[in-house]
């Protein structure tokens, strides 16, 4: 064997060496690279979403400030200072986070200069409260000033919130064109084709994965909301001589708000409506804990409405998550009096229409919502006396604070005059009317909360009405 014949003999071996090497070589580059670019992009992605959960912390933290600073000014209870207190800290360390990860994005000084006015007015009001002077407290954090600075407030953390929002989309849609690229260079090595296509099979399995949870979920949630809509009373109540009606829209699958009415053994008929804080699953399930909790402490004979609630809120508080409470407008109805013992426990407002004068009266809560503290009282139910044509409404708050386009609520001074100008309709068709004229107003924005209404009738003198014995149907909901 010659020299040159060994020469030959290997020189396929070391071009097929040189060509494995090279291959591998670019692979592990690109490899290399996409790791790169897929990691870039995740910590954008993962910056993207810490700054979406400070605007949620922020926002939060801003209405527990203001709530409690208002809370303590109506109640001078310490606690409320306190939590005011510990929160605010949070909200300044969620700001600095926020802006610290802004990519350039910053606070306008008439949003830093409202900022400080809220929180002068607030600690003003803490002083004033602790002196004993709530009226003025209460002046100051109910007033147009304090408005006027929330309202900046509020409107320029939004815009630092959008400026952020376009930052981030704008890193990561650069991080999307850098691995564009990183995948346009490896077209070049074949070995990328196989990792591509498994790459996309294992994708396509997780999506597959993840829409069958999805469509779990989406099926607990469907048998969540037959549940409690099933929790709905079927029949109108037994009370000669009065006409009633509830009706309810949950916002999402299911709803913070409900509506109850029952039989009690001395011939009275209990009469509920009900707003739990938020709306979704979590507040669905304390709907449910505050219904039972409602008719079990109103069951037994002889029981006073204030009683009934005052046990329901020590229940509530001890299984209520902490920044929830219930809100509630509580009667008995006594049809052969023609009167109602009424209470409302942070529901508000509340109208009646006096047929005879043909005026609405708006009434404002009688005491806090329920689950807020232990030992809350409900001293002298207020006594309504129904004449002929008087009508009772109650409505939670997602009819009045349903905004269109423009951010103009519906507002209670529409509702009010609406009461007026149809509380002589069955309450079928009013609450069918109110409805149209909500949504017409809305003119195609999202319901932001839920819609639950109860109206409370006294015939007018002669008026016949046929019974009905079932509530509004599912598809006028």
């Amino acid at each position: 064997m010659t020299r040159g014949t060994a020469r030959q003999r290997k020189s396929p071996i070391v071009y097929l060496s040189v060509a494995w090497l090279v291959t591998l070589l670019m692979l592990g580059t690109f490899l290399w690279c996409a790791y790169d670019s897929y990691r870039r992009f995740t910590k954008t992605a993962e910056r993207n979403l810490r700054i979406q959960e400070l605007r949620g912390q922020i926002i939060y933290f801003d209405e527990v400030l203001t709530m409690s600073a208002r809370m303590f000014a109506l109640t001078a209870d310490r606690s409320w200072e306190s939590r005011y207190k510990q929160i605010e800290p949070q909200l300044e360390a969620a700001i600095r986070e926020v802006l610290s990860s802004s990519i350039g994005a910053q606070t306008t000084r008439e949003t830093d200069a409202a900022n400080l006015a809220l929180v002068a007015l607030e600690n003003r009001a803490f002083e004033l409260t602790g002196q004993g002077q709530l009226d003025e407290a209460k002046a100051l954090l109910f007033g147009q000033e304090y408005g006027a600075h929330k309202a900046i407030y509020s409107d320029g953390m939004d815009r630092l919130g959008r400026q952020l929002a376009e930052a981030t989309r704008s890193a990561m849609e650069a991080e999307r064109s850098r691995i564009y690229l990183q995948f346009a260079g490896g077209i070049l090595v074949i070995g990328l084709l196989i990792l591509g296509w498994m790459f996309v099979v294992r994708l396509a399995n997780q999506g597959l994965e993840a829409q069958t949870r999805l469509n779990k979920i989406e099926r607990d949630l469907d048998i969540a909301r037959e549940i409690q809509s099933g929790l709905l009373p079927k029949d109108i109540p037994n009370t000669p001589g009065f006409e009633i009606e509830g009706w309810s829209k949950p916002a999402d699958q299911t709803g913070g708000d409900y509506f109850d009415w029952m039989a009690l053994p001395d011939g009275g008929t209990l009469i509920t409506l009900a707003d739990v804080s938020g709306h979704g699953i979590g507040p669905a399930l304390i709907v449910a804990v505050c219904r039972a909790y409602m008719r079990a402490a109103a069951a037994g004979n002889g029981v006073a409405l204030e009683t009934s609630l005052s046990r329901v809120n020590e229940l509530l508080q001890v299984d209520m998550p902490s920044g929830r409470f219930v809100t509630a407008a509580v009667g008995v109805l006594e049809p052969s009096l023609n009167e109602m013992s009424f209470v409302s426990a942070g529901q508000a407002p509340v109208f009646f229409y006096r047929a005879a004068s043909r005026t609405v009266e708006n009434w404002a809560a009688d005491d806090l919502p329920l689950g807020i503290y232990s030992g809350l009282t409900f001293d002298g139910a207020r006594k309504v006396r129904f004449e002929p044509g008087d009508v009772l409404v109650l409505t939670t708050d997602g009819f009045f604070e349903w905004a269109n386009q423009a951010g103009e609520q519906f507002g209670i001074r529409r509702l009010e005059a609406f009461v007026g100008a149809h509380a002589h309709e069955p309450p079928s068709t009013f609450i069918q009317n109110l409805n149209a004229d909500v949504v017409a107003h809305a003119a195609g924005s999202a319901q932001p909360d839920d819609l639950t209404i109860v109206l409370i009738k006294r015939r007018a003198q002669g008026q016949f009405v046929t019974p009905v014995r079932t509530r509004l149907s599912p598809s006028d909901q």
